[in-house]
């Protein structure tokens, strides 16, 4: 699934952000449960790191999305317009 998305995005699909939000977000949860760890651990460092960079790359995915959205709904106005 990362694959796949990162090909995607890689050549401007929506698709491909929203596999790879949908695989940021469940390795987040999954992967990097930094909550089960003692917090003076290095552990449970490593892993909260790991976790708030996943969260900062989901944001950045669903900042790309929202403003494709709205770059695509601001060009259909536009040719609207025009006609």
């Amino acid at each position: 699934m990362e694959g796949v998305g990162a090909s995607l995005f890689i050549l401007g699909s929506r698709l491909g952000a929203q596999f790879l939000l949908v695989f940021v977000v469940a390795v987040s949860v999954v992967m990097h449960a930094f909550w089960d760890y003692d917090p003076a651990s290095p552990e449970a460092v490593l892993e909260m790191t790991h976790f708030f960079k996943n969260v900062a790359l989901a944001g950045a995915l669903l900042t790309w999305l929202a403003q494709r959205r709205a770059l695509e709904r601001l060009a259909s106005t536009k040719k609207l317009k025009a006609l």
